[in-house]
């Protein structure tokens, strides 16, 4: 939110962090990776440009958006198409044999079967657009089932170009923590790492979302808060 990181994982807080690095002005660009690459499959990804509160997140975590909720700024359901379905059309590109495949889907609301992205060294990549620039107040959401078998980082949303500063990106690591970072250059990037607030369980879905309010960062897992973190760095320009 301009100053504190928020994840949440399945509705729950799991982390907060404050920050105090400016926005980094470069756009999301990245759906399965950031500097490395995640294995699994990714679902229903919201990208805002406003702090979501722990209540809207629980209230629309299980249900699909209309597309013109305010502060949205992308919305990529992955249910047959890399489509935006917000009212910015940043349509994606599956690149290195990325996939849609149906899985049992992790939206009460949705078809019990029904496509999701599914990645292993392959993503979907964004348009460079302004829209996808998020700032200093910001939320990340997506629904992700890791099928990862080591204890690296696989980053599954986010921006990272060689040697570049960092748009918000989210990591699985360790297969069982959040890793998430954002910031212009590299002596000037900010972020941390979870505990273990995922479950592990080969082919469990969460719910993980990430806050930030310009100071504070907040991870919350399936609806619950489990991270708050300070941040002493400006979010990366992209």
């Amino acid at each position: 939110d301009g100053s504190l990181f928020r994840i949440y994982v399945d509705g729950a807080l799991v982390h907060t962090q404050p920050t105090y690095a400016p926005p980094a002005p470069t756009p999301v660009r990245w759906i399965g990776r950031v500097d490395n690459l995640f294995v699994g499959s990714i679902a229903d990804v919201r990208l805002w440009t406003r702090v979501r509160s722990q209540e809207e997140i629980q209230a629309d975590m299980n249900r699909r958006l209309h597309g013109n909720e305010a502060g949205l700024a992308g919305y990529w359901p992955l249910d047959g198409g890399t489509e935006d379905r917000s009212r910015h059309g940043n349509h994606g590109t599956l690149l290195a044999n990325a996939s849609l495949r149906l899985v049992q889907h992790p939206l009460p609301a949705a078809p019990p079967w029904s496509p999701a992205l599914w990645v292993n060294g392959s993503w979907a990549q964004l348009p460079d657009h302004p829209s996808l620039i998020l700032g200093s107040h910001y939320t990340q959401e997506a629904w992700i089932r890791p099928e990862i078998n080591d204890d690296a980082f696989h980053g599954f949303l986010g921006n990272q170009p060689d040697a570049g500063p960092r748009s918000p990106s989210l990591w699985v690591y360790q297969r069982r923590s959040i890793h998430f970072v954002y910031g212009d250059g590299p002596w000037s990037q900010q972020g941390g790492i979870t505990g273990p607030v995922l479950s592990g369980e080969p082919g469990r879905w969460h719910h993980v979302a990430a806050s930030f309010d310009g100071s504070l960062f907040r991870i919350y897992v399936d609806g619950a808060l489990v991270h708050t973190q300070p941040t002493y760095a400006p979010p990366a320009p992209t």
